[in-house]
């Protein structure tokens, strides 16, 4: 049996390289088991030193990224702050300047306005929320159920036994328009203008 050509793909580089380790790069023709066993245990303590080499070029450039961020971070930090100062400054602007109808106006170098957000409901509290719905509203729970088509052709007796119960965000915003209270476990954000800024 020839040697195998395990090398075939190496530049004479990377060769020049592998044989800085001390390793014989091609292995004798028709060797015997031991003499296999030798070959491959040499290339075994060569990829050990390579992986040593790999482990502390990685830990090398670990060590050398932490100290670029730490030195580039307290400068985008200080950035950061200077950017939101400025930024409340033209919102102060904004909140106090008579934009007529658009709501904003364009400048020399960028827009600035005030934006509706619409009214936001969050479920705080699930439990207390829900025990609200269950006793004083249950339209605000939906049910979900998923039916095969065999099942969808005669009446199903136990029908919410096998649905998903939710609280529905759509039906606790009808229910704070319509009573104008706030559900137990839940708080609602109005709807409010947001001064906004943009730079081109």
């Amino acid at each position: 049996m020839s040697a195998p050509d395990f090398l075939a793909d190496v530049d004479n580089d990377e060769r020049a390289e592998l044989a800085a380790l001390g390793v014989e790069l091609t292995p004798p023709a028709n060797i015997n088991d031991a003499e296999r066993d030798a070959f491959v245990s040499q290339l075994l303590w060569a990829l050990g030193a390579v992986e040593q080499d790999r482990a502390r070029y990685e830990e090398a450039l670990g060590a050398e990224i932490n100290r670029i961020r730490m030195r580039y971070q307290a400068r985008i930090d200080r950035c950061q702050r200077r950017a939101q100062q400025l930024r409340d400054a033209v919102h102060i602007l904004a909140a106090e300047a008579d934009f007529g109808k658009k709501k904003s106006r364009d400048v020399g170098n960028g827009t600035y306005g005030r934006r509706t957000v619409p009214e936001k409901i969050t479920i705080v509290d699930e439990p207390v929320a829900w025990k609200f719905a269950e006793t004083s509203a249950p339209e605000l729970i939906t049910a979900t159920v998923a039916l095969e088509l065999p099942t969808l052709r005669f009446k199903y007796p136990e029908l919410e036994a096998s649905a998903k119960l939710a609280l529905s965000k759509t039906k606790l915003n009808e229910y704070v328009k319509r009573t104008g209270e706030e559900p137990p476990g839940v708080t609602v954000e109005p709807s409010r203008e947001q001064p906004f800024c943009k730079v081109e």
